[in-house]
């Protein structure tokens, strides 16, 4: 299983002091240099979900059974820890039997209402009542869910992230078709893989 890490500046000294080295880790490195872990720098831009992404389009066909994505720092927006990424990387090879997966403590729930309403209906032709979300992108999927999705939707969202790296990343941006907010993207992600894109 690849254990994906999106790093800006966060201290990765978690990494180093645990026992993930035994896990396949990929560190994508977005910010400074100074990281003792073996990583890969890439340019600074569209945040988390574009590191995501970025794998997946990268690894589409070449995925493990399983990915983990974390944040550089996955404790900051997350009540996640060590022991509880533990028991995600274990489980996966006999208890894990779904196809995305966040961390317990993590599920957050949001009503659809506003820019991220319209984001729905452009990008989905729907829009649910409310959507339950993972703060920081932070799942464990499986290949199987990943590869039915088609490689075209991932590149378009990657894209639509490149192209909102503009804007203001604290709010929700205006809708705008060609580009997607970070935070729009965070609540929407779990969708993706049970709700075809219609765009």
């Amino acid at each position: 299983m690849d254990v994906v890490v999106s790093r800006y500046n966060e201290n990765l000294k978690w990494i180093i002091n645990t026992d993930m080295p035994y896990f396949n880790i990929k560190i994508y490195n977005k910010g400074k240099d100074s990281v003792k872990n073996e990583y890969r720098k890439i340019p600074n831009q569209g945040r988390d979900g574009e590191t995501i992404l970025r794998y997946i389009i990268e690894n589409y066909y070449n995925l493990p059974p399983y990915v983990l994505f974390l944040q550089g720092n996955p404790f900051e927006h997350s009540k996640v820890t060590i022991n509880s990424i533990y028991n995600y990387l274990y489980m996966y090879a006999g208890q894990f039997k779904g196809s995305i997966q966040s961390f317990e403590s993590d599920i957050h729930s949001e009503e659809v209402n506003g820019n991220l309403k319209e984001y729905c209906m452009h990008l989905f032709g729907h829009a649910p009542s409310h959507v339950d979300f993972s703060p920081g992108i932070q799942y464990i999927i499986s290949r199987e869910l990943i590869k039915n999705v088609p490689l075209t939707t991932f590149q378009k969202l990657r894209q639509m992230l490149i192209n909102a790296d503009s804007d203001d990343e604290n709010t929700y941006i205006n809708f705008v078709p060609d580009k997607i907010n970070i935070h729009v993207f965070e609540r929407i992600f779990p969708m993706i893989f049970f709700h075809p894109i219609v765009v």
